[in-house]
């Protein structure tokens, strides 16, 4: 399994230039519940092929890479405006142990629990795509007592100068 960051913002997809890629990304603009401090506006969780796949993990970063640097033209933004979102852990997962991978953001702006978990397969071992799901920690839920476009509009930092985190496995050791 592949365990990532789920953030809370807005879904958006794009298109490539080239019309090969679907990419798929949380706009974090504007805050919803949880105040970030992030390196992009687009935080990059899945992108399609159009071949019929979605990319394994290290693909698909290696193409927020090439966005990044400019090398892939991507429609209606700009290359900077993207990063990928972090993986929390890589490998065989106990189930029991998903609710312990929750755990404080990196991008949050005062260092609060993460919205939550997606959990999606390696698809070296798994020929199933659809296999996915997130898991929310309970707290975040019971939090929001009025939806974020009720409230006045509040915006996340959005800070180039912020390193990107690749992997938990960085950040915690």
């Amino acid at each position: 399994m592949v365990v990532q960051e789920k953030f809370d913002g807005k879904p958006i997809a794009f298109r490539s230039k080239d019309r090969r890629f679907v990419i798929f990304a949380e706009d974090l603009l504007k805050r919803h519940s949880i105040p970030y401090w992030v390196p992009a506006r687009y935080a990059v969780f899945d992108i399609y092929d159009i071949r019929g796949v979605f990319l394994e993990d290290d693909d698909m970063r290696k193409v927020v890479k090439d966005i990044r640097e400019g090398k892939l033209p991507i429609e209606g933004a700009r290359p900077w405006d993207f990063f990928a979102v972090p993986w929390i852990e890589k490998g065989f997962i106990d189930i029991k142990e998903l609710p312990y991978l929750i755990l404080p953001s990196y991008y949050t702006q005062n260092s609060e629990k993460m919205e939550g978990i997606v959990v999606k397969p390696l698809r070296e071992l798994f020929e199933i795509e659809q296999l996915r799901g997130k898991l929310v920690r309970k707290e975040f839920e019971e939090g929001i007592r009025e939806h974020h476009l009720r409230q006045p509009t509040l915006y996340n930092i959005i800070d180039p100068s912020k390193p990107i985190l690749l992997s938990y496995k960085d950040y915690t050791q």
